[in-house]
């Protein structure tokens, strides 16, 4: 799944904890619930990949978020199977990013 966004600002945006928490709070206690952060101290910044642990609801999920060499563009990398399986989860989780990105930046 690929989200419009850059990946350079994005990983600006995860780098700063309290960027990271705007960019991914919910507008209310159920978008909350639905999806939030596991634990900062365990996300992973590498160079054109980051890995942050996500709870939804009572499922553990690590979302990997590359960079997208044809655009420069934020891919949430799954296999074929996690594609299918996690769709909507990722699809939440673009939602969010999208919904949340100009109050993080």
């Amino acid at each position: 799944m690929i989200i419009t966004k850059d990946f350079d600002e994005f990983k600006i945006i995860i780098e700063n904890v309290e960027k990271r928490k705007i960019l991914f709070r919910g507008s209310n206690f159920w978008q909350r619930y639905r999806l939030w952060i596991y634990s900062n101290d365990k996300v992973i910044i590498e160079s054109d990949r980051i890995f942050i642990p996500f709870v939804s609801g009572k499922h553990n999920y690590t979302a990997e978020f590359e960079r997208n060499s044809d655009e420069n563009n934020i891919k949430i990398k799954n296999s074929r199977l996690g594609a299918l399986w996690f769709h909507f989860l990722n699809s939440y989780i673009a939602k969010r990013i999208d919904s949340n990105w100009d109050a993080s930046s």
